[in-house]
């Protein structure tokens, strides 16, 4: 919300048109620039969001891939998600700590890299971050709460003209921009495809879907403590145990 991004600045929101692609290569280029300029100000910066790759590639950095191949592409495009995931676990058996296993495109992108340098993902990943220290936290809340969070936020989108939004940029849409959850959603509901409910069902559960995931990548893949938002009566007492838990750990 406006009035949120208002209270304290706020970076890389909104920066990219909707037309271009975008990839965590190049997040990783521009969020440590924005670090750097943040650091050099006597500030330290905070990183906020849910995107396990993005934050892996910022934090740990990688080593440049092999560009993708037409051909191998084209093959590789016909493959059912098992498939591909039995044909990646042969070349490198330790692939399913390194990428999510259950999203079909970071899967063919597994086996493009691994196929086409003949080393396991785990090479181009580079063993030390942009900065050498990482204090972080992983915010959940309880399973009820949290979906009612989801269908408020659902219905303050559609109040806020996110149907004309995507009405307005279908014909110019990147390919990055059109996997944003809601996207698809909406194209069926103005296609006629699904009703206003269903859309917004829809929109909800891909959501809830989506949070889960996050929420099992960020347990699984660092060492952050968890922090139960529900159990607080508001975000300013919450944030008073953060500061808390900063001044313990030092």
């Amino acid at each position: 919300p406006l009035d949120v991004l208002a209270t304290v600045p706020h970076h890389m929101i909104g920066c990219i048109p909707v037309e271009e692609a975008y990839n965590a290569a190049r997040y990783r280029k521009d969020a440590l620039q924005q670090l750097q300029d943040i650091l050099r100000r006597g500030k330290i910066p905070i990183v906020v969001g849910g995107t396990g790759l993005y934050f892996q590639a910022l934090i740990q950095g990688f080593d440049p891939a092999p560009p993708s191949d037409p051909v191998l592409r084209k093959e590789l495009e016909q493959l059912s998600l098992p498939t591909l995931q039995e044909r990646l676990l042969r070349i490198d058996p330790n692939a399913v700590t390194e990428i999510d296993m259950r999203n079909p495109r970071r899967v063919l992108r597994a086996v493009e890299i691994c196929e086409l340098s003949g080393h396991p993902l785990k090479t181009f990943r580079s063993q030390r971050g942009p900065i050498s220290a990482v204090r972080g936290w992983t915010l959940l809340r309880d399973r009820e709460e949290l979906h009612r969070r989801i269908s408020v936020n659902v219905d303050h989108m559609w109040k806020k003209g996110v149907v004309q939004e995507v009405e307005a940029i279908r014909q110019r849409v990147g390919d990055t921009a059109s996997r944003s959850i809601g996207f698809r959603e909406i194209l069926k509901f103005l296609d006629g495809k699904l009703s206003e409910t269903e859309c917004r069902k829809a929109i909800c559960l891909a959501t809830r879907r989506y949070a889960k995931r996050q929420l099992t990548w960020f347990r699984h893949q660092t060492t952050f403590k968890t922090l139960n938002l529900s159990v607080f009566k508001n975000g300013s007492v919450a944030v008073d145990a953060l500061f808390r838990e900063c001044s313990i750990q030092g």
